[in-house]
């Protein structure tokens, strides 16, 4: 039986998975702060409560940390249950659903944008091709199939290819959370209100369904 104040100590293998979450949360923050470059793993070993040794050991060196970060919130990002869930019967509503969906999941981790700004500023060179494939097939081909049917149903107007689709669908919520300080300012609205962020949805919405509805 526990004594009342005995420390609680956890199996090697289970330390060993907390370390690793540890670091991966901590180095999540610091790279969306600084970047690659601008990071230093000293940061990231105290923010983590770990020394550095371990990290090392863990992840071999600050670049593969990164990748394994960038590998983390990609993939966040690529498994969101909203949007594998559609189905052909969602057809109609889907681009109000995915906007909805991509708009939760800035709010939600805002430190997401912040890498992805650091990653293209240093070239899209941390993720290999495989890397790219795994992220890609988990939910683009999903959405593609289903807009086809769309296009098919007479839903969608079909002068757009899908590759239009989901680019503005991409840039719009991307831009609207990276650059929600300044536009603010410069548009003179508020992008924080719930009413900005449903009219936007439902404008969007109308760019994509057949002239024929």
């Amino acid at each position: 039986m526990k004594r009342k104040n005995e420390a609680i100590i956890l199996p090697v293998q289970q330390r060993s998975v907390k370390s690793k979450e540890s670091i991966l949360a901590a180095a999540e923050t610091v790279f969306a702060q600084k970047g690659l470059h601008g990071a230093r793993i000293d940061e990231i070993s105290q923010l983590a409560n770990v020394n550095k040794q371990r990290i090392y050991a863990y992840f071999g060196s600050k670049k593969k940390l990164y990748r394994q970060v960038l590998l983390k919130v990609y993939s966040l990002a690529s498994t969101n249950e909203k949007i594998l869930s559609l189905t052909e019967k969602d057809v109609p509503d889907m681009t109000l659903l995915i906007i909805e969906s991509f708009f939760d999941f800035h709010q939600k981790n805002p430190q997401f944008w912040r890498l992805l700004a650091w990653e293209n500023l240093n070239g899209g060179k941390s993720l290999n091709t495989d890397d790219w494939q795994k992220i890609r097939s988990s939910y683009i081909a999903h959405i593609q199939k289903l807009y086809q049917i769309g296009q098919q149903k007479g839903h969608f107007n079909k002068n757009l290819d899908f590759s239009t689709y989901i680019l503005t669908i991409f840039s719009v919520t991307y831009f609207y959370y990276s650059n929600q300080l300044t536009i603010s300012h410069l548009l003179n609205l508020d992008l924080e209100s719930k009413t900005m962020r449903q009219q936007i949805t439902q404008q969007i919405n109308s760019i994509f369904l057949s002239k024929c509805r």
